[in-house]
């Protein structure tokens, strides 16, 4: 005879470490504001909650990363900047990548790999291959975690926006 166990909530992470608290049930629009906010904060606008999103501030060269399993938001903003930087014979580029805890040896198409603490707080080693800071104007770092949570190496770059659960909020 076999017997089922009842199933544990995922509210119950035990040793996990932070708990994803980005509902994607929000929807694109929510996480599109919240990406707007965050920019006029980095772009350092004096009243960024109240100023109006310019799309115009945007750098030429933008680097969306999705971080391990949350990558459908990220990769809707990757491709609404895409359509929203597209100027007919401009150079502005928008790729999308996103992070992973697997690790791939160097050599062939993968030429750069960074690795990092998550940002779930499980002191596992995350990576992101072929991404070399210094050849994008702006990478945005998308996690469904807080913006802090991240990495000192991240926080550390310049041109690193991290979109998190506090992300455009007062």
């Amino acid at each position: 005879m076999i017997q089922l166990k009842q199933a544990v909530s995922l509210g119950n992470t035990g040793n996990w470490g932070r708990f994803p608290t980005l509902d994607s049930t929000d929807g694109f629009d929510h996480y599109l504001l919240r990406f707007q906010t965050a920019f006029n904060v980095f772009n350092k606008q004096t009243q960024p909650e109240k100023e109006p999103f310019d799309k115009e501030q945007l750098p030429q060269r933008i680097l969306v990363l999705g971080s391990n399993e949350f990558v459908w938001l990220p990769f809707l903003l990757a491709e609404w900047l895409a359509q929203n930087t597209h100027v007919e014979n401009s150079k502005n580029t928008v790729n999308f990548s996103a992070l992973t805890r697997s690790p791939i040896a160097l050599g062939g198409a993968i030429t750069s790999m960074l690795s990092f603490n998550d940002s779930y707080g499980l002191g596992m080693t995350n990576f992101a291959y072929n991404v070399t800071p210094s050849d994008w104007d702006l990478i945005v770092l998308c996690v469904e975690t807080s913006a802090d949570s991240v990495d000192a190496m991240w926080k550390g770059l310049e041109n690193v926006l991290v979109v998190g659960t506090n992300s455009g909020r007062n």
